[in-house]
This record gives structure tokens, sequence and C-alpha cells, in this order.
């Protein structure tokens, strides 16, 4: 991404000439020519290791490859999901439809851009720049080690911990908008706050982002700590899908799940972690439909006995025909 505030990155792929294309060829044909395999087994990219297949996949490299696909599909009324490392999601058992896309190479790479500041692709593995702000003896992130999930998806929610938040070290995010067109989104604009951001109601697509590392050398040992926590509390060894719901003022998810009763409960091969209870685990070959049973208890459960109603940090992602509610 550039550090302009807007520029016409789906220009440079002849928008005009690409709808011609989408209109006088099959969508099959037009799918495969950008890239797009079919029928792609979702399963594997999550951490839940949950899920069906999507009906057309695209690894992206580019905005460029993110933009045409996203104007294309929509032409042809097919939906477009973005997936990112897989964390924080549960796909349907029926897979998903349209096409989903996941951003690698470009998208994947972190560029010192100089005076502290770091252009980060969306599909930065949130890890990965934990230890990129380590080697260069930055601060700032020392609570993204053992945080699942990529740099777009940790925006999107504003992932983070009790030591810290994206908002903390984002300075401005690049996403696609209408027609195409990469805009530089400063981070006041972002409207962060607890697990949320303005992407979560715009449907921009978040590509990259502009991050600046503190001025202030890497804490070790905070870092050290933080993944030591979650090694702790956390059922990290069991595939799982992150903290299912977000922390009520005052409370925890966890507590008031463990208190009603649910930890350690099961729904086929689902289990609400005996560890910590906002953890839902795939014992092995567990369905989606038994993770979103468990969910669904979990808050009716928790609404009854506290009156609280608990927010999902998951998405549900695909077609869960009428009984996905959240």
């Amino acid at each position: 991404m550039s550090g302009t505030r807007e520029n016409r990155s789906a220009e440079s792929v002849e928008i005009g000439k690409i709808g011609v294309l989408s209109e006088i060829r099959g969508t099959r044909e037009v799918m495969e020519e950008l890239g797009a395999v079919p029928n792609y087994v979702l399963a594997p990219l999550t951490s839940i290791k949950i899920g069906g297949p999507a009906d057309w996949f695209l690894s992206a490299e580019s905005a460029d490859d993110v933009a045409v696909m996203n104007l294309i599909a929509k032409g042809r009324g097919l939906p477009v999901t973005i997936m990112g490392n897989g964390s924080n999601l549960l796909v349907s058992d029926r897979g998903v439809r349209g096409v989903v896309i996941r951003m690698e190479g470009g998208l994947a790479a972190v560029t010192e851009v100089g005076g502290g500041l770091l252009n980060v692709g969306a599909g930065v593995r949130l890890p990965e720049l934990a230890k990129f702000f380590r080697d260069q003896n930055a601060g700032g992130l020392e609570w993204g080690f053992g945080v699942p999930g990529c740099v777009g998806g940790a925006i999107y929610m504003n992932a983070g911990t009790s030591r810290g938040e994206m908002k903390d070290i984002v300075e401005s995010v690049f996403v696609i908008g209408r027609g195409g067109i990469v805009k530089e989104i400063p981070a006041p604009e972002c409207h962060f706050a607890y697990r949320t951001s303005r992407f979560q109601r715009t449907g921009e697509i978040i590509v990259g982002a502009m991050i600046r590392m503190a001025d202030r050398p890497y804490d070790a040992s905070g870092a050290e700590e933080s993944l030591r926590y979650r090694k702790t509390t956390q059922p990290l060894d069991q595939p799982n899908c992150g903290s299912v719901f977000r922390n009520p003022p005052g409370t925890t998810a966890g507590q008031l799940i463990e208190s009603v009763g649910l930890k350690g409960y099961r729904i086929g091969n689902a289990q609400i972690s005996p560890k910590h209870a906002n953890f839902i685990v795939n014992l092995g070959g567990a369905r989606a439909v038994e993770v979103r049973d468990l969910m669904n208890l979990a808050r009716e459960r928790v609404r009854e006995s506290h009156g609280i109603e608990l927010i999902s940090e998951v998405r549900l992602f695909g077609d869960w025909g009428d009984d996905g509610r959240e």
C-alpha cells in the first residue's frame, strides 16, 4: 500500500475490460482465469479445524487481486467473504456460498517506511508482527505473542488483551471501498472501541495498515508473562476458535459461563473447555452446528441466570440456512 489517502488501484487492471469479460464469459471460466479454486475445503485453514467448502477460494497477493475479484463476483451476484488466519470464526458445515478471499504474498508482508512506521499487509499473522517488533527492539506489541489471527482481522475487531489493543499501534488502515478504490483511513476515523471498529459496519475490505512501533524498548519480561498466562489459562493445545464472547463490563464471559455450570459441557465432539469456559474446543471430528449450539446454550443460560446478553466475538461464516442465529 502507498501512503496516499486514495489511489485508483482498480484502474490499473482496466475495470471496463473486466466488466465486458464478466458479461460475455461463464462464471467458472472467469473465476478460474482469476486464480480462484472451486469447492475448496476451509476446515484446515481454521484454528478450530471445522467447516465445509467455499464455492470459490482465492489466495490474493495484491490489492488489485482483491479489488478485481470483489467487483466481478458482486457483478455476478456472488457474495464475497474475507478470511483471515481462520481464528475467531466458525465456518458452517454446509460451507460458504460465493467467493472466499484469503490474503497472501504482498498482502502478508511487513515493510519499514521509516520514523518507526511499518507498512503491514492484512494477511500478516499477529505473532509474526510481534516478532518483528521484538527484532527491532521496539515496544508496543508484547501482548501479540500467542494471539491468533492476522492483522486485518485484528484491526476489524480491535483485538487485544489487558496489556494493549490494536488501536494503540494503528496509524491508518488501507481499505478497498466502492468501485475498487484503495483508500487510507486515519486511525481516529476507524472508531476503535472494545472489540469493535467501523469496519464491522461499513463493508470496507481491509488490505493493510500503517503500524507505529512504540518509542520505547521491547519489554521481554512483559512478552513472556503474556504468553505464559495464555498457555496456563487457555486451551492452546486443542483446536479452538479463540475467545467466544466479549467480556461484559465488570466481569468476564468465562466466569459467567462457569457460574451456570457449563464449564466442560459438551455437545457431540465440541466442548466448552474445562480449562477456560470462554473457549470451545474441537475434541476431534466436531461439527460446526455443535459449536454453534454450545454458543447458544451458554448465551441462554447466562441470560436466564444473570440478565446479561453475551455478545459473540466469533463470526458465523457461511451458509447456516435458517438456524444460524447469533
